[in-house]
């Protein structure tokens, strides 16, 4: 009768055990898809960041980046039109200021990419860029 209840006691100490390592092996696999999951959305975010850039470089270059941003003032709103929203991604764009160097402008410009399924801040993005 002995035996019955030490068997008993050991296969309830090895299920205890395995249910442990299961709950580890899940809780591992679910922490590396989170993190996967954020670098993902890291990764579009600042490829949206560069390509919003590279329209206001060619906006800059052309002497059109004052038509969409108010060049006069400083701290002001860049209206980035169709360049604002992708899928999940916001970007909003604020030109910090302009120097007139005599030869050209320079424009201090801050990007920030925001999630829409996270709700918070992916990326942001600040860069000066002198105008030919």
């Amino acid at each position: 009768m002995q035996r019955k209840g030490i068997a008993l006691v050991m296969t309830l100490i090895f299920v205890l055990i395995f249910s442990l390592l299961a709950a580890i092996a899940y809780y591992l696999l679910h922490a590396e898809t989170r993190v996967s999951f954020i670098q993902k959305k890291q990764v579009a975010s600042e490829e949206i960041a560069k390509g919003v850039s590279n329209y206001l470089f060619n906006l800059m270059d052309k002497g059109e980046f004052c038509k969409i941003a108010n060049c006069s003032g400083s701290e002001s709103s860049i209206n980035l039109g169709n360049y604002s929203d992708f899928d999940n991604y916001v970007v909003n764009a604020t030109l910090i200021k302009t120097i007139d160097t005599g030869d050209g402008k320079i424009y201090v410009v801050r990007l920030y990419v925001w999630d829409k399924q996270l709700h918070r801040k992916i990326t942001e993005v600040e860069f000066a860029y002198k105008a030919h």
